[in-house]
């Protein structure tokens, strides 16, 4: 596919903190979403496509990965 006629597209996944779970207290089907949503953010724009992740997690309840 010629990249001038791709469609950008941006999945919009708001409320992750509710689905996106702290990678230290995933199960093995929750680290695997996660592996989908990193490879999604780190491979998808090559193909037009963008994750724009938005949370409401307070700063000091979230942990970082």
């Amino acid at each position: 596919m010629n990249p001038q006629n791709r469609t950008p597209v941006t999945i919009l996944c708001d409320e992750a903190h509710l689905y996106l779970p702290v990678r230290e207290d995933a199960d093995a089907v929750e680290r695997q979403a996660l592996g989908a949503f990193e490879r999604i953010a780190k491979e998808g724009r090559k193909y037009g496509f963008s994750l724009l992740v938005v949370s409401q997690g307070r700063p000091t309840s979230v942990r970082r990965s």
